[in-house]
């Protein structure tokens, strides 16, 4: 059975099923910040319902959705529109975090546990490698 309307295939047990067959591969979180709660898989190629390419789907959540069809609107194909909205939003979002990050001081307990891994590499680092590759501990 082919279907031939957008609206009839988001609401079928096809889609349900392609959507599990997808996130059973892929993170289910949003391709530019990550978020994990309200994820939309988003079609970027329209047209061939129930036969997707995981390239022709991407994950975001509502926001980023609705950002992308304000954006670039919908059309058949949106692979190239939807690789620079990607692109740019993920740069702007990792933007806001840097700075961010530089505006909070680290709190204590992520000091410590940078502290901890950075002993730990320099541990590691330290070893004679013959007792890293055979797995040789205690000294």
């Amino acid at each position: 059975m082919e279907i031939l309307f957008y609206r009839d295939y988001i609401v079928s047990s096809a889609w349900e099923l392609r959507k599990k067959q997808y996130y059973d591969r892929y993170a289910k979180a949003c391709k530019i910040c990550g978020d994990t709660g309200n994820v939309q898989l988003n079609h970027i190629k329209y047209g061939n319902y129930g036969r997707e390419l995981d390239k022709d789907l991407v994950p975001l959540c509502g926001g980023h959705h609705k950002k992308l069809h304000e954006r670039i609107g919908v059309c058949g194909d949106m692979h190239r529109e939807t690789r620079y909205f990607l692109e740019q939003e993920i740069a702007k979002h990792d933007a806001e975090n840097e700075q961010k990050a530089e505006a909070e001081p680290m709190k204590e307990e992520e000091a410590s546990i940078l502290v901890s891994r950075v002993d730990a590499l320099l541990d590691t680092a330290s070893r004679p490698i013959w007792r890293i590759l055979h797995g040789v501990t205690g000294w």
